[in-house]
């Protein structure tokens, strides 16, 4: 099996998309089979301010243009693509991951457990003096992820894909904690 990851700069949502999937069909032409983007890509990291009017951004799984646009280039590719995004479910917020298989099925999601910012930092949590900072000190570096997310207590999730044969089965994370 073949991961790819990508990065890049986010600003505009409709020129990230086709940044994102410039990327996607980049790897894909290099043997990816599975090809990961970046959290929360469609908009710039809107987390990094306390705005309400933020909360306008999040859409169901079953709204989502971009799920459903990302789904349809998973199956003209046949590679496994995670989307992240900004997810509305009943009557919370979440950091939720779609999983569209190579077929464009998307298989469920995944919504980020461990959710960083908003608490205070104190000596002992930031090694002051290198570079070493602990994930619960996020708030400090800017995030407010707790105002906008709720954290999942949904069970670890694997998922069968079609196109990964023999090795069949991906895990995916959501965020970047220990999850």
């Amino acid at each position: 099996m073949t991961v790819a990851a990508t990065q890049m700069s986010c600003g505009n949502p409709e020129e990230n998309i086709k940044k994102a999937e410039s990327l996607v069909r980049i790897a894909s032409s290099r043997g990816a089979q599975v090809i990961l983007l970046q959290e929360l890509f469609q908009f710039s990291y809107f987390p990094i301010e306390l705005n309400a009017g933020n909360f306008q951004l999040a859409t169901t799984l079953e709204e989502s243009a971009l799920v459903q646009g990302m789904a349809l280039l998973a199956k003209e590719l046949h590679v496994v693509i995670p989307i992240s995004f900004f997810e509305r479910y009943k009557n919370s917020y979440y950091n939720s991951c779609a999983v569209i298989d190579a077929d464009g099925t998307v298989l469920g999601v995944t919504r980020k457990m461990h959710i960083g910012g908003e608490l205070q930092c104190s000596d002992e949590c930031c090694t002051r003096g290198t570079d070493v900072v602990d994930v619960w000190c996020q708030d400090r570096l800017g995030y407010n992820e707790k105002y906008y997310f709720t954290p999942s207590d949904d069970p670890f999730k694997v998922w069968n894909t079609v196109s990964m044969d023999p090795l069949g089965k991906d895990a995916v994370l959501c965020g970047g904690t220990e999850e």
